[in-house]
């Protein structure tokens, strides 16, 4: 049986209920697909947990429903309409095709919405006239109870509610007039509340096994759009993120992706996954990607001064050395934390993390370039060459340390200049044989 069809299926006559004969019959080059109620309930999982950023109550209803109490977020997100445009552009970056529906009851926008009836009810009093078109066949009867009601003239919520309440809750039961009454609110109407999961993963099937980055990409939009979601309705960002590439043969291999500040903005996100994939060599096709949270930190909401401020510049510095390593790698960038150690080639250690508290800045004038090693110069009458005699202009600045470790120096270092105007930072051992040397430049 048909359960659910695509607009252009219905534009040649699929409609759900027909049998897959039928509409292959009507459609002659009709896709079936068979159900994966497991796939389903995955989805609603999805949807619910990225909808946390909008509220903190979502509800299940399958198979193909999720709830949101909205009340305590209407003047947030500037009201329902604001709210629902919001929604519904949020799903379409889910890749998902969704009908909005609102009312003062759970069950009456269950109705709307399956209805597909894009209403949004906030009057108590407007929602019986709403709900009177929608067809009995949204309540999920069984097809004797359907044809039965059809009979005495009841296809539509409004011709049951027409009819005498208590002949009918004689004859078919309690529980249906009982439904009636919660859609409108008459009777109370509990809903057990989706817990979303302490630790984002996701996990989705392509539809065909590839081996191109972008395709993947591609693929990790979706489950991105949906860790962000998750990411605001707990108030934090993701700092490093963890892709499972799945192969064929069962084989899998992992990218993980650092951040050097907490993000939850999917467009970067997927920014960093491209620029990350693009630099990883497949080794066999793909065929189900996946993703997970694997480190978060709470993210603060900022504001930022009407000229700039060091902060943001903080900030976009961060972010810059998170998109270098994510095309580089992790080891292609890695910061230089000072260390307690007068030698100019010792003096600083590479670290994954930004050293804490602000790099001391006093002191004589340091290069931040120095070369791998030391590069003797020839000399005339005791001044420096490269390629002709520098002037010096400053120092000597005298370093005599290392002596514990059987790696002592003895020098006098000087900042000199050339005839082009280039800076330098020279020094000459005071050991005999007494040799000058170039160790940094100044940029």
């Amino acid at each position: 049986t048909v359960v659910a069809c695509c607009p252009r299926a219905r534009s040649q006559g699929v409609a759900p209920g027909l049998t897959a004969s039928a509409a292959q019959a009507l459609a002659l080059d009709l896709i079936v697909h068979p159900r994966d109620e497991i796939a389903e309930r995955a989805t609603l999982e999805g949807v619910a947990t990225w909808a946390q950023q909008f509220t903190p109550t979502a509800c299940l209803a399958p198979p193909d429903t999720v709830l949101l109490e909205t009340g305590g977020s209407l003047r947030l997100f500037g009201g329902m309409e604001p709210l629902a445009t919001r929604l519904r552009a949020g799903l379409q970056e889910l890749g998902l095709a969704a009908t909005i529906a609102a009312a003062p009851t759970a069950l009456g926008a269950e109705l709307l919405a399956r209805g597909e009836q894009e209403a949004l009810i906030t009057d108590a009093g407007a929602l019986q006239a709403a709900l009177e078109p929608l067809p009995l066949a949204l309540l999920d009867l069984d097809a004797a109870t359907l044809d039965s009601l059809a009979g005495v003239g009841a296809e539509t919520l409004g011709e049951y509610l027409r009819l005498p309440r208590d002949g009918l809750a004689r004859r078919y039961g309690q529980a249906l007039a009982d439904t009636f009454d919660r859609a409108l609110g008459r009777l109370p109407d509990p809903r057990q509340p989706f817990v979303p999961p302490r630790r984002f993963a996701a996990r989705l099937e392509l539809p065909a096994p590839v081996a191109d980055a972008e395709a993947l990409v591609f693929g990790l939009r979706r489950m991105l759009a949906e860790l962000c979601g998750w990411l605001a309705g707990r108030g934090e960002g993701v700092t490093r993120l963890g892709v499972t590439l799945e192969h064929e043969r069962r084989s899998t291999s992992r990218v993980a992706i650092r951040l050097a500040v907490p993000s939850r903005d999917s467009a970067y996100l997927t920014r960093l996954a491209r620029e990350r994939l693009g630099a990883t060599a497949l080794a066999q096709p793909v065929g189900a990607v996946g993703i997970a949270g694997e480190e978060t930190a709470p993210l603060a909401s900022a504001t930022h001064s009407l000229f700039g401020d060091a902060e943001r510049v903080a900030e976009d510095r961060e972010l810059l050395l998170t998109r270098l390593r994510a095309r580089l790698g992790d080891d292609a960038v890695t910061w230089l934390a000072p260390f307690p150690d007068h030698r100019p080639e010792r003096a600083h250690r590479e670290s994954e993390t930004a050293p804490a508290g602000d790099i001391p800045r006093a002191g004589p004038r340091r290069p931040l370039w120095l070369l791998p090693s030391p590069r003797p110069l020839a000399s005339r009458d005791g001044v420096p060459l490269l390629d002709a005699p520098l002037a010096l202009l400053a120092g000597p600045e005298r370093i005599e340390s290392g002596w514990w470790d059987g790696a002592d120096v003895v020098r006098d270092y000087y900042v000199a200049r050339n005839g082009q105007g280039e800076t330098f930072w020279v020094f000459r051992d005071r050991r005999a044989p007494a040799a000058w040397y170039l160790h940094g430049i100044f940029a």
